[in-house]
């Protein structure tokens, strides 16, 4: 499983990027030829939100996503100082005015360092493991200037071929600190519970176990929608950084662990009620479960 653990924040990026100026963004293409996606944007990383993807298969030669300025060069084994040495041998490349990206634990000594411009056609470096990398693989982010975040690649790439559906493992609720797995069919107490998730998005594209986050979870009660949860952007504010279309979650108030997500508080009156969550991915893939609760009254035994 590729995985990597870096100091870096999103809050430090956006302060790298120097989120300013006006624009939508546009299609890009994958920087390698090989398309392994191992990991996909907005899972735990311990202690932050994944800002990007992670490309596995092997190494290859690492292109731009499109035409565009050389912003920023460094290659692992360089005077660090105050640099993000996390990201390894990395590049920040400049598309127009208002759209960046960021190719991440190139193989060292790989990084291209005598051009200003660069085009899709040229190698800009090798996919490799420097920095807090665990395993060979190219870390991908794409920044949008115009609105200051950090978007999901997969928003603006083309599209993967994808035929397997999200994993819901368990749907539970949390009450007065006691968590309860639902069953299809339970009784629960009534009242103020908060709705937690275990979920994860299989990758069909290697042959080991390789858990991703899904795209997209929603919830809802008795035909309403209550939550709606979407890895599509990220946004620093204050110093933390936020899911943007999904009510401002912050890292620590949506995981609860690896891959169970807080999605939020709600209210469950007395009598029945019916409880579905949906898991999507960025292919359209979905998984649902349905729970058809007999909701006592807060002091009913």
């Amino acid at each position: 499983m590729v995985r990597y653990m870096r100091s870096l924040t999103s809050a430090i990026l956006m302060m790298l990027f120097g989120l300013i100026a006006v624009g939508i963004v546009g299609a890009l293409d994958w920087p390698v030829q090989k398309e392994v996606l191992t990991a996909t944007f907005g899972e735990n990383r311990w202690d932050h939100f994944h800002d990007g993807i992670d490309i596995g298969g092997g190494e290859q030669q690492v292109h731009p996503s499109a035409d565009g300025q050389v912003l920023f060069t460094f290659d692992e084994g360089q005077d660090v100082r105050d640099l993000p040495t996390g990201l390894g041998s990395f590049m920040v490349l400049q598309h127009g005015q208002d759209i960046r990206t960021l190719y991440a634990h190139m193989k060292r000594g790989s990084v291209l360092t005598n051009k200003s411009t660069v085009s899709t056609g040229d190698v800009i470096g090798v996919v490799g493991d420097t920095g807090d990398s665990v395993g060979r693989h190219l870390h991908f982010e794409v920044i949008d200037r115009a609105k200051g975040e950090i978007i999901n690649p997969l928003t603006v790439l083309p599209s993967l071929a994808d035929t397997v559906n999200p994993v819901i493992r368990s749907v539970s609720i949390e009450q007065n600190k006691k968590i309860t797995a639902l069953r299809p069919t339970m009784t629960v107490e009534g009242g103020e519970a908060a709705l937690v998730v275990d979920v994860y998005d299989p990758s069909q594209y290697v042959e080991y176990f390789d858990p991703m986050a899904p795209y997209e979870i929603e919830a809802t009660l008795n035909g309403s929608e209550l939550f709606n949860v979407t890895y599509d952007a990220l946004k620093d504010t204050n110093g933390t950084a936020y899911l943007v279309s999904s009510d401002h979650r912050s890292f620590d108030n949506y995981y609860v662990d690896t891959w169970s997500v807080r999605l939020g508080t709600f209210s469950l009156a007395t009598g029945q009620a019916h409880l579905t969550v949906v898991a999507r991915d960025i292919a359209g893939n979905e998984t649902s479960r349905s729970y058809f609760l007999t909701v006592l009254g807060s002091n009913s035994k």
